[in-house]
């Protein structure tokens, strides 16, 4: 059944988990297309990871190291380009892959950074993979159950329900 979510453009969520900009303690707000919500929601056995400037430093980091990628066609290139395009989730497994890809690129291409930058893309990466694998940038249909209520389906246009701003 084809969802649809009464809201504006963005849905506004709370991720509860430790994050790498925010203490275990901290509620986060992240900010979700219409269109990723129902994504994740169509897929509920499907693990994403939340990609946004508010959580990680994954935005900056890829699109560092994508400069330095040669392959046209690799995936660091393609995760750059999915930020770029205002994106904020990604498949669990592509973007693991990725990072790991771009561990690699960073190691063939470190001498053309200075020494400084290079490490700390490296520490970074390190610090992202360790956070992705942890789970602690995790989103699903599960982790998301609290945006249930506001889903309706789209045969009923006349119901108008607010996303939550807030979870406990």
């Amino acid at each position: 059944m084809k969802l649809k979510v009464l809201c504006s453009m963005l849905c506004f969520a709370f991720l509860n988990s430790a994050q790498l900009r925010a203490t275990e303690e901290q509620q986060v707000q992240i900010h979700l297309s219409i269109a990723e919500v129902e994504e994740i929601f169509n897929n509920p056995n499907r693990l994403y990871v939340y990609l946004g400037e508010e959580v990680s430093v994954i935005p900056q980091v890829i699109a560092e190291v994508s400069k330095l990628e040669d392959n046209q066609d690799s995936l660091v290139r393609a995760l750059a380009d999915h930020l770029k395009r205002g994106f904020v989730i990604g498949y669990y497994e592509t973007v693991l892959q990725s990072l790991e890809q771009a561990q690699l690129v960073l190691r063939n291409h470190a001498d053309a950074l200075d020494k400084k930058r290079a490490f700390a893309l490296f520490e970074a990466l390190n610090e992202i993979i360790t956070h992705v694998t942890a789970h602690n940038l995790s989103l699903n249909a599960e982790r998301l159950a609290f945006l249930k209520d506001p889903v309706i389906p789209e045969n009923n246009d006349n119901s108008k329900k607010e996303v939550p701003t807030e979870v406990q």
